[in-house]
């Protein structure tokens, strides 16, 4: 090994301590970085590339790849229970809005009658190393279906007319100034049909938590689901996922909370 590889191996710790450092203080410093020397490139490619690392199981990762961190596979089924207890049947059709390589998506395939599983993410690297994760014998018997999120593909999921859509570990990922694209996305979904349940990490205030995630101000989430005609719950201690309906079908829920005679009412005379 040359003077220069050595010494570059010996500095790696150092260069990586420097690095966390740095993130912790200027927590976008990676993307602006990124962004500097990739113009006219979006977040989503950034994101994306940033990955790589675990899709193809060089690197452990909370969610994403073959190499998952201790317990996640575990958690993944624990989220999956919670979402069956919401009344998803097998003869539902589901869409995962940002399954990314299908840890929660898998157990919801094998659970749900052929043709009924709609994948989405924002990209075709993720997707594959989702697909690499299931069985020839699972993909020939369920038929999962499995696409790049894009106008075309929202508009065909919409037209499948989806029962339920879930969307574990996305929002945190989704830019502030992008939250319209994904409550524009889901409205099409939701207003053919389908009750959404989302998860966020919600706060008082949008912030900055690393050069890839944000905490959401849970306001102006609900605004975002109101301009596209829809409500979305505010969080509370004990509910993990938020759920996301048209502004009809809450209005509805909220009435049947009086009795359902004083909801009929209400309804004929609309």
């Amino acid at each position: 090994m040359s003077f220069v590889a050595r010494l570059s191996t010996r500095l790696l710790p150092l260069k990586q301590a420097v690095s966390r450092a740095l993130s912790h203080v200027f927590p976008r410093l990676n993307y602006l970085i990124w962004a500097w020397r990739n113009p006219g490139k979006n977040f989503k490619t950034f994101y994306a590339e940033s990955i790589t690392a675990a899709l193809e199981g060089r690197k452990k990762h909370a969610s994403l790849g073959p190499k998952l961190k201790d317990d996640r596979n575990e958690v993944a089924l624990r989220t999956f229970k919670q979402l069956i207890a919401q009344g998803i049947s097998p003869n539902d059709t589901v869409v995962d809005y940002g399954c990314g390589t299908l840890r929660i998506g898998r157990p919801f395939i094998e659970f749900l009658e052929p043709d009924r599983y709609i994948g989405m993410d924002i990209d075709e690297r993720i997707l594959d190393a989702g697909r690499r994760s299931l069985t020839s014998e699972l993909i020939v018997s369920k038929r999962p279906a499995l696409e790049v999120i894009s106008p075309d593909s929202v508009m065909r999921a919409a037209a499948r007319r989806p029962r339920w859509i879930f969307s574990k570990g996305v929002l945190q990922h989704v830019p502030p100034a992008e939250l319209d694209e994904y409550f524009c996305n889901l409205a099409h979904m939701v207003r053919a049909g389908a009750v959404a349940f989302l998860y966020a990490r919600c706060g008082k205030e949008s912030s900055v938590l690393s050069s890839k995630s944000w905490k959401h101000d849970i306001r102006q989430l609900q605004e975002n689901a109101a301009l596209h005609g829809m409500a979305l719950d505010a969080p509370t201690r004990t509910r993990k996922f938020l759920r996301l309906q048209t502004l009809g079908a809450a209005l509805l829920s909220m009435l049947q909370l009086f009795g359902a005679d004083f909801a009929d009412i209400v309804l004929l005379s609309v």
